[in-house]
């Protein structure tokens, strides 16, 4: 994050971050399928001062475990700028 903090100082959580205009849902990939679990791949935008949505947060939801758990299980698989080509996807749940 050290790169992010050189170009921002703060990252938002105010509704607009925290809303669906930032948060891109996979629910049609099912990243485990080999194991026969269920998984969701979501990334969250981060909400910079200045608006450009840059970096990211990128995470699989384990459905199985977090059925089990009664709360999501989350792992996140990588934080940081958009690959190149930018954000794969839309989001999904509006």
């Amino acid at each position: 994050m050290s790169p992010y903090w050189q170009e921002h100082d703060e990252i938002r959580t105010d509704a607009d971050a925290r809303g669906p205009g930032l948060l891109i849902v996979h629910t049609e990939h099912d990243t485990r399928q080999a194991t026969g679990g269920r998984s969701w791949r979501v990334r969250q935008i981060l909400h910079d001062p200045s608006g450009d949505h840059d970096w990211g947060i990128d995470a699989e939801i384990d459905l199985d475990a977090s059925d089990e758990a009664g709360t999501a299980v989350v792992l996140v698989t990588s934080v940081g700028m958009p690959p190149p080509g930018g954000w794969q996807g839309t989001p999904e749940h509006r």
